[in-house]
This record gives C-alpha cells, structure tokens and sequence, in this order.
C-alpha cells in the first residue's frame, strides 16, 4: 500500500481515515457473457477442444470462444457452415436438434435445426462457479466473472489502528485454494456434459446437476449429488457414471437416474489419466510429464463388478494423451510420437497386437464415429476410414489457422 494521505482520529475513535493505492479485482458484468451467443460466418479453427458427430454435421469447439459447424456429409469434403459464438465455452453436447453448451458461468441449450441460423432457447445463469481455459482459471466472483485481473486504484478508507502505538491491524488474509497451471495440462478445460437416456448431468465444482432434457427450454436441474471435489474425467456407460477426481476415480450407480449412487473408487487413477470404456473394461492411459507423475502407460481393469474393481495389466507406451475405444478395436493418441491402434481381444497380448501406427499424425485427442476415425493433431483435424484398421485411410484434413 503506498500511503497518499490522510489524518488521525486515534484519540476519539481508534481509526485512521487515509487514500491508499490498492490492486482492486476486476470483475466482468455478466452481461458480457450473456448477449453475444449468435450465429456468424464460418471461419478457421485455431484452437480445438471436444468433437461431436451429429447427423451430417461435425461440431467442434474453439476454445472459450465457441463452436464450429463443418457440413460433413462427405467427409473427403468437409465444408464449413457456420461459427457459434459463444463466449467461455469448453464442452458441450448434442441431443437431437439440441445443443447444450456452457459459456462461462452458464449452461445455455440452443436449437440447431438450422445449423445457419442457431438460437438460444434456454439458460441456466451461474450453474458453474469456476473453470479454466488452458490452465487459466476463472470464477464467479465480486459480483461478476473474475478473471485473475486488477487495477490500481485510489480509495479512502477508515481503518482501526492501536490507540497506544498508532499502528494499523492488519487485514486477515484470505486463501483461495487453486490448482497451478502445471496442474491443469493435460485438460484444456473441464468436461461439464454425459447423457444417459432423457437425462443429461452436468458437473459442477462441487455438485453434479441432473436435468430432464424433455424441456430444454427450461434448465432447471430436477436433482443433484455432491461431489465434493472438482472432476477431471466424467463419462457415464451403461447405468454407471465415472468421475475422475484429483486421486481417485468415483463409480456411481445410475439405474436411477435421478438418484445416483455412490459404489466404489479406483485409488490408483490421478486427475491427469484418460479413460476410455467399453464391454466392462476401463482402458486408463497415463502420460509422464505431467504434475501427477506416473509412468507412460496403459492400464486395465475390469469393472464387471462395479463394487471392486479389478486390475488386469499394464502396458508401456510412449506418451498417451487421449484413447478410445471400439472393442475390439483401440485407438492411441501418443502425441508427437504417433497415432496407434491395437486389438484389445485378449487383455493378455495387447503389445503384441499392434494394428497400425500412423507415426506421422501429431495426435493429441480422437473422437469415434462408426467406422470413421477424428483425430485432433497438432496441425489439424484429420478423418480417417478404419474400415480396415491395419489400413487406415485418410479421408481428409481440415488444417489449423497458424497463430
């Protein structure tokens, strides 16, 4: 503080009047957030985060900034549509002529029957209290979204001091416990969205939300679970929800889809894993490198059993950062070593079977549809036919804007 002026009232009062300069936090007026989701012209992808097929139509994200719409009725030929804009946006999801988004603080469903010509149709205002975009955070703060920001500025303040010494008490500080940008590497942005059935969840910082999507136009969650911590990983498969936290991986039962049940945790699976399941076994990369520590290496379990999960072996690979899976079939991303695909048919010999390796696809995420294979790399979005997956064949390549 940088004393500017300022008299003593010590001998009536005990307080001092004075102007300070201060680092005041600059919070952002919702408003921001909340008149800018419209519809513009298409235009390049820069910085891709979560891809979706829905019908013909390829949706991207731009991270915090909105979503992409890529006409992919021919996928040798993708031809981009249009831009959603939609300010703080990191995940979403699609159901039917429905897309569900958080911008922000918000979660906002939009009706995308004319994917020229998108509309917001509902809003949820303030359902999430932080997040981060590429390791930096923000927050539902003084009023507003903070963003980490302050200004100097000049305030009169009464402060009490010691009448004896004439000394000012300090001010109590206060600790808002936040991850490091070293923490959050190896996520872009946290994952808000599964479906399961009619009801969709969305993960918040403490509480997950339980929404009917019969009403899309009024989100108004019909029930919530604590949580606790904030998530890392959530995916939902048949009746199970998995929620990747800091240390551990949460298994909730969800046959009830409004009430879903705690049942079990894997101890072993740290916030930076990625997990990909299918036919009851959970596929776990870990990438070294990354404030979790660990080995670079793919590990199974078999979850038949949701209530002790049982491990099945290791594997060593070179740097996984993203996998999915079509049983029999698994799909590496290895980052700047490659793209790689096994048969996991025996759980026993998956280094034995390796399928493919496309060395020259700097892969960092990969998305499934059908028989065709996304792959965000380093350069673009690259469409694969796995047809054959021992050929792979490149359908086409939408390139990156260079910044």
């Amino acid at each position: 503080m940088l004393l500017i002026g300022g008299f003593w009232s010590c001998k009536d009062q005990c307080t001092e009047t004075r102007m300070v300069i201060r680092d005041v936090p600059v919070a952002h007026p919702f408003s921001e957030i909340r008149n800018s989701v419209k519809s513009l012209p298409a235009r390049d992808i820069k910085d891709p985060g979560k891809v979706i097929i829905n019908g013909k139509y390829l949706f991207v994200t731009e991270i915090k900034e909105g979503i992409h719409l890529i006409d992919n009725s021919d996928p040798a030929n993708p031809i981009p549509v249009s831009f959603i804009q939609i300010p703080g946006n990191g995940d979403f999801t699609v159901n039917g002529n429905i897309l569900y988004a958080d911008s922000y603080c918000d979660l906002i469903s939009l009706d995308i029957t004319d994917p020229g010509n998108v509309k917001e149709i509902g809003r949820s205002n303030e359902l999430y209290k932080f997040g981060w975009f590429n390791g930096i955070w923000w927050s539902v703060e003084y009023g507003g979204l903070f963003f980490n920001e302050y200004k100097k500025d000049t305030i009169t303040e009464t402060v009490s001091v010691d009448c004896e010494n004439n000394t000012v008490e300090p001010e109590p500080y206060v600790y808002i416990d936040r991850a490091s940008p070293e923490a959050l590497t190896h996520a872009k942005t946290p994952p808000r969205f599964s479906i399961q059935d009619k009801y969709m969840y969305s993960s918040s910082i403490d509480l997950l939300e339980i929404f009917n999507l019969d009403n899309p136009v009024n989100l108004k969650p019909v029930s919530s679970i604590v949580l606790n911590q904030a998530n890392f990983a959530f995916s939902s498969y048949q009746n199970k929800l998995f929620i990747g936290k800091a240390y551990d991986l949460a298994i909730y039962d969800s046959s009830n889809p409004l009430e879903p049940k705690f049942v079990s945790r894997f101890d072993s699976v740290t916030a930076c894993d990625k997990i990909a399941i299918q036919n009851n076994i959970a596929y776990i990369a870990r990438r070294n490198g990354l404030i979790c520590g660990g080995e670079n290496e793919l590990r199974l379990f078999d979850i038949s059993n949701i209530s002790a999960p049982r491990f099945i072996k290791k594997y060593a690979m070179d740097g996984p950062r993203a996998l999915s899976v079509d049983f029999p079939i698994l799909f590496i991303c290895e980052g700047v070593k490659g793209f790689k695909v096994f048969d996991v048919s025996d759980t026993a010999t998956i280094d034995q079977h390796l399928l493919s390796y496309e060395k020259d696809i700097q892969a960092n995420d990969v998305f499934i549809s059908g028989k065709k294979v996304i792959i965000t790399a380093t350069d673009g979005i690259y469409q694969l036919d796995a047809t054959d997956p021992r050929n792979l064949r490149l359908l086409s390549k939408i390139p990156f804007k260079k910044s």
